[in-house]
């Protein structure tokens, strides 16, 4: 598992901070399925990484802790590419 530090982190963190983990969740404004999956590594669960990378911010800046070493656990996105441009002008798109 990839970033298995990052989650340990968080929970860490919230554990810590003496939160339950349906608080943080509420005051994030996200179900408690994703941030479980969060703070369990389940990266595949989560829309995409975006996202995950994301959540892992919000939470750092709710539990006051530094995000910059649990994002540097956290899988970067793949930069987005754009399909191929079809030559013909009126082609369907």
């Amino acid at each position: 598992m990839h970033g298995a530090m990052a989650p340990a982190r968080l929970r860490r963190a919230r554990e810590e901070a003496g939160l339950h983990i349906e608080v943080l969740a509420s005051a994030l404004k996200v179900p408690v399925h994703r941030l479980e999956a969060l703070e369990e590594g389940r990266y595949e669960e989560l829309p995409d990484m975006v996202f995950a990378r994301a959540l892992a911010s919000s939470a750092c800046r709710h539990l006051h802790i530094d995000p910059g070493p649990v994002l540097d656990e956290i899988p970067t996105p793949g930069a987005p590419t754009l399909g191929e441009i079809p030559r013909a002008i009126s082609a369907p798109f």
